[in-house]
Formats: C-alpha cells, structure tokens, sequence
C-alpha cells in the first residue's frame, strides 16, 4: 500500500511537471525584415578585403552555411544576435566555403589578442537548396531566408543560455 502511494504521488509530480514545462512560453525566431529578406551574396573570392569580415561591434556571431543552387557551391550567412544579417557570402566551391571558415577561425580564435576574443559564435549547416536563382546578383526566396534566420536564431538562444550558466556576460 506504502508503495502504491508513492507511485501515485510520483505519477502526479510528474505530470504536474510536463503540464508546468508545456505551458511554458515556446522562444520563436522573430520574422526577418525586409532588409533581411533583401540580402544579397557577395562571391567570396570578389570580396572587399578592406571590409571586416566581422564588424568590430559584433559580440554574439552565428555562421549558416547553406547549399548553393549547382555542386559544391555554398552560402555562408554572417549573422548577428540571431536577428542581423552582417553579410553572405558566395563560395563557388567547397575550398572557398572553407577559406571562410578559417578566416572566422583566425578572428574569434586568434593566437594573439585581439578584439574577437571576446565573440562568441556558432556554426551549422541547413539541409536545402535555395532553389531556382531569381536574375541579378544571388538572391534568396523569403521562405528560404525565414528558414536561415530560425537556424541562427535557435543558436543565438543556445548561446545566451550557454553564456549564463558559465556566468559569461551578456552581450
């Protein structure tokens, strides 16, 4: 009998619990702006080498890496607190698409000091093609972009949230 109510309370503990964690507020991907939804990809290799790859102001960085339209060809999304496209870039191969990997590398992991020590960033791929190329400069379908964003987004969050529980301070 003893055990038969402790089951019982647990069983009640546990469901008062999941009802508790499903009420709680689900974190959505705010919606991108128009000026998101406009970004257009610079290629890699006709870059300004001039223009900081990442802006100085920048503390919480996330890089999307997403197919290209034809094999081998790569986007890479610079982005900024989950919500700011810094900028994309075309890589017309994967040898490209690594150059800037390493180039992000040699800013936020630098082997002498320097202002990106204090950036903390993610990385990760998405699972699609853009689809067909609107004409002009590489453009992105809205649909596609939202998809980018939420990605950066949820690593934005995981960042924060990694950054409290180490006790790292918010940027």
């Amino acid at each position: 009998m003893v055990n038969l109510r402790y089951a019982s309370l647990l069983m009640m503990l546990t469901i008062a619990a999941c009802a508790a964690r499903a009420a709680a507020p689900v974190a959505v991907a705010p919606r991108a702006s128009r000026a998101v939804l406009d970004t257009k990809a610079v290629t890699w290799s006709a870059r300004d080498p001039k223009i900081e790859l990442i802006p100085a102001h920048v503390r919480n960085l996330q890089l999307v890496v997403t197919r290209g339209r034809v094999a081998n060809e790569r986007f890479a999304w610079l982005i900024s607190n989950g919500t700011d496209v810094i900028r994309v870039y075309h890589a017309t191969s994967n040898a490209e698409a690594a150059d800037i990997v390493a180039e992000l590398g040699k800013m936020v992991f630098p082997t002498v000091a320097h202002p990106g020590d204090d950036i903390e960033w993610g990385g990760t791929g998405s699972v699609h093609a853009p689809g067909p190329a609107p004409p002009g400069p590489p453009g992105f379908p809205d649909a596609y972009v939202q998809q980018v964003m939420d990605i950066a987004w949820g690593m934005h969050r995981q960042q924060v949230q990694h950054g409290a529980e180490v006790g790292a301070p918010v940027h």
